[in-house]
């Protein structure tokens, strides 16, 4: 599968998923505890693209969970996927990512990685910004909650990154 049509699927599963996720959560009132779909699917974004897809395509994401996320200002999830992306990247580098305990692992890390950002940024942007110890007693749940989703995601953009690569391959001149 080409890396723009990679992109773009990625992008799509993510705006479902977020779209799902949100009334639903709502509904039950668990919104405070919701699991970051968009930070696991920028981890499957790391190990899949190159740097420069993968940048642009976290900066998408991000816009989406932005515009899911009222309470933050604009740029402030794309910013933290970008920077969750770089860093998912250089662990990756150093320690593979390969079976479902080192995912859940990195999950658990780099969702308590993307909570610091955002109180670094909020503290930074928003002079009116004071929930830092919300934002602190909530990091470790949420990314436990976070990380059982982590397989599941990983598994849906798998087969949705294969369904492609044998679409290609099926309708290929020369292979």
């Amino acid at each position: 599968m080409n890396t723009l049509s990679q992109a773009l699927s990625v992008i799509l599963l993510v705006f479902l998923m977020l779209a799902v996720e949100s009334p639903l959560l709502q509904e039950v009132h668990l919104s405070s505890f919701a699991p970051d779909l968009a930070l696991v699917a920028v981890l499957w974004v790391a190990l899949h693209l190159s740097l420069v897809a993968g940048v642009l395509t976290a900066l998408v994401i991000g816009f989406l969970k932005d515009g899911f996320v009222m309470a933050v200002p604009l740029g402030m999830n794309m910013e933290i996927s970008v920077v969750v992306l770089l860093l998912a990247r250089y662990l990756a580098s150093k320690v593979p990512v390969r079976g479902v305990v080192s995912l859940v692992v990195t999950t658990v890390f780099l969702t308590m990685v993307g909570a610091l950002m955002f109180v670094l940024l909020s503290l930074l942007f928003d002079k009116h910004f004071v929930a830092y110890r919300v934002v602190f007693r909530l990091m470790v749940p949420v990314a436990l909650v976070t990380a059982p989703f982590a397989p599941v995601v990983f598994y849906l953009l798998d087969r949705l990154d294969g369904l492609f690569a044998r679409a290609r391959q099926r309708d290929s001149l020369f292979g």
